[in-house]
């Protein structure tokens, strides 16, 4: 019988330099020395992400294949961990300086960013040299300043998905509904319209690569970087944290990859759900993370009171909309107005016109580059107890080529409420605030200006 691998919290290895991530690093030394013809090679790799403008057309079936903004990001990301692993593993006893047991029991670990005191990069990937004084794999001379250097850290906002996100419908067919999940979809890769990102991918995936920077910070070079077979760990991790129990049954659209060998894979989204039985492999720890302030706890608990209501099985409506919204780095407040429900909608509800749900969407988002920074999205003033939730913009490139602008939805039902119950919620004064969220140093740099990115609409939905 096959044993199960344990992926483990990078943070709970012995360090430094455990036999764990030295057998990381020496693989990874020898997957960059191998050609990028090699399917083994961390060239070849970080093409399968991405090759190029992530809207030219994929040059085969192999690379250039990541699912983004939609129901597929989750499981085909699983299904690249798992033949990325399967490479590691099978590189790791042709190395003299890897003992056996290491190799035999060897599973990609992964970076538990909301943990307390593990939201700076894992030491081991900001030295510059490996233990002996060899030069260091894991680091990428391309991250932002003070990432290597361990003076930035995260900030709270951005290091665990958003109040309510575990417990969302996984997808939806429609692009103005919040999900865990993402947007229903078919092959997507920035190339089709009306597609939302999911809650989980919204944050913390896109926030952490925006961190990191640099190659993390584009699709085609994003698997350059070490860490980012960590960091996407983690996010697989999230998908056990929440659970299997409304996963989509209908994914049908079959993906292609190269195993250790180099043989073709074909394989599809239900497969790879149940990670022991069909991968072969477990977390230490699915336990969901813990709430960073008091205010999120009591947002949680709102939401969870809410979410015993499902939502319609009926179309939403938008009631509320702006457009023309530029961020540069700045606080900006977007107001809008709320108008009436269409008759539409009262009529599908039986003449009810107050909705089961609001949701806040960010859509048409565009810019030329990844600004580095996040945004967090406040319904009302900027308190924790209005924060949507946060916007980044990993992907954003794709977007200057002709691909359509990015989207985000938020539910934001129990701030409407708490709104109401303070008499604070104005149909015709509706504020929509964007607070710079960027990293935190220990000693600030000198502020640089900072890439600006155009919106397209902001929302209120009704549903």
């Amino acid at each position: 019988m096959a044993t199960t691998l344990e992926r483990r919290n990078v943070y709970s290895f012995e360090g430094p330099w455990a036999p764990e991530l030295r057998a990381y690093a020496l693989a990874i030394g020898v997957m960059r020395n191998l050609p990028d013809s090699d399917p083994r090679s961390l060239g070849y790799q970080a093409s399968v992400h991405g090759v190029g403008s992530p809207v030219d057309p994929p040059p085969d079936q192999f690379r250039s294949q990541c699912q983004h903004n939609c129901w597929y990001f989750l499981p085909w990301h699983r299904w690249y961990l798992y033949y990325f692993e399967q490479i590691i593993r099978s590189l790791l006893p042709t190395i003299k300086d890897v003992p056996s047991d290491v190799a035999a029991n060897w599973a990609l670990p992964y970076w538990n960013y909301a943990k307390s005191g593990q939201n700076r990069l894992p030491p081991e990937f900001g030295e510059r040299s490996l233990w002996d004084g060899r030069d260091n794999p894991l680091f990428d001379g391309t991250r932002a300043a003070g990432v290597s250097e361990r003076t930035a850290a995260l900030d709270p906002r951005v290091v665990a998905p958003g109040p309510g996100v575990l417990g969302q419908a996984f997808t939806s067919p429609s692009d103005q509904v919040a999900t865990f999940g993402g947007t229903e979809s078919q092959w997507h890769h920035f190339r089709e319209p009306s597609t939302q990102t999911g809650g989980l991918e919204t944050t913390p995936h896109n926030a952490v690569h925006g961190f990191v920077s640099g190659d993390m910070s584009d699709f085609a070079t994003a698997g350059l970087d070490p860490v980012f077979w960590l960091h996407h760990c983690n996010i697989d991790r999230y998908w056990e944290v929440r659970g299997h129990g409304s996963d989509p049954d209908q994914w049908t659209v079959p993906f292609f990859f190269r195993d250790a060998a180099g043989a073709t894979r074909q394989v599809v989204s239900n497969e790879c759900v149940d990670t022991v039985g069909q991968l072969g492999y477990r977390y230490d720890d699915v336990a969901p993370p813990l709430p960073v302030t008091a205010t999120e706890t009591t947002r949680t608990a709102r939401i969870a009171m809410s979410a015993s209501t499902p939502p319609p099985d009926l179309p939403p409506e938008v009631v509320g909309s702006r457009g023309s919204v530029t961020l540069a780095g700045e606080r900006v407040d977007a107001p809008l107005q709320v108008g009436p429900v269409s008759n539409q909608f009262r009529t599908a509800r039986a003449g009810e016109s107050e909705p089961k749900r609001v949701y806040l969407t960010i859509e048409g988002i565009r810019g030329q580059t990844d600004p580095g920074i996040s945004y967090g999205v406040y319904l009302g003033d900027v308190a924790d107890e209005h924060l949507a939730g946060v916007i980044s913009f990993f992907g954003i490139q794709g977007t200057a080529d002709g691909g359509h602008g990015l989207g985000y939805s938020f539910d934001v039902t129990d701030i409407v409420d708490a709104l109401r119950d303070d008499a604070a919620w104005d149909l015709n004064d509706v504020h929509v605030v964007f607070e710079p969220v960027g990293a935190i140093y220990d000693d600030p740099p000198p502020n640089t200006p900072v890439p600006s990115v155009d919106i397209g609409t902001v929302n209120i939905v009704f549903h």
